[in-house]
């Protein structure tokens, strides 16, 4: 007879679970894949420090990188601060004209915008479409087994395309925030 079992004549049949055991097991799931993946994302973290510092560096992928990140998301990144500095005007002007304070207006849109606003916005912005564009060539590249043959033939994936992303990707967003600052005003 099996463990875990309850036998009855030639039939056996699996002992019952209680609510605390099902509980315990989802708990121990629950558990287990989340440190899975901070082990996983460790790992990832690590490999790709270890590309990005070592030599020999990727220098025509970063820059065709660098192209792809920084001047294909400047029209967007420049459409939203100009659309943020027409609309952030016209919502604060009726309540600073309530309190007395309308003279505050500029001073109010540009901390508001520079501090507050722009780097969140700047942010969200170049992250969607630079991290859409990225997953999707990257996941492209998977599905063709690009990535396996980059491995093939004794080349760093981590330093080719991870590394070169990352670096582009947090150059220039310093870059895009204050452009995106400078139309919003």
């Amino acid at each position: 007879m099996k463990e875990g079992t309850i036998s009855l004549g030639e039939t056996s049949f699996p002992k019952p679970q209680t609510a605390f055991t099902q509980f315990g097991e989802l708990v121990t799931g629950f558990l287990s894949s989340f440190f899975e993946w901070f082990g996983e994302l460790g790992i990832f973290c690590g490999r790709l420090v270890r590309a990005a510092l070592t030599r020999p560096y990727e220098g025509r992928e970063l820059i065709r990188q660098l192209d792809e990140v920084g001047s294909k998301s400047l029209l967007l990144v420049s459409l939203a601060g100009a659309a943020i500095g027409v609309v952030l005007p016209l919502e604060t002007s009726e309540s600073l004209t309530r309190f007395g304070a309308r003279s505050m207006l500029p001073t109010v849109i540009i901390i508001s915008i520079i501090r507050e606003m722009g780097p969140i916005i700047t942010g969200l912005i170049v992250c969607g479409r630079v991290g859409a564009g990225i997953g999707a060539e990257l996941g492209s590249m998977n599905v063709t087994e690009q990535i396996d043959a980059m491995e093939a033939s004794a080349v760093n994936p981590y330093r080719f395309l991870v590394a070169t992303r990352a670096d582009s990707s947090s150059g220039f967003l310093g870059h895009r925030h204050g452009l995106g600052c400078q139309y919003a005003q």
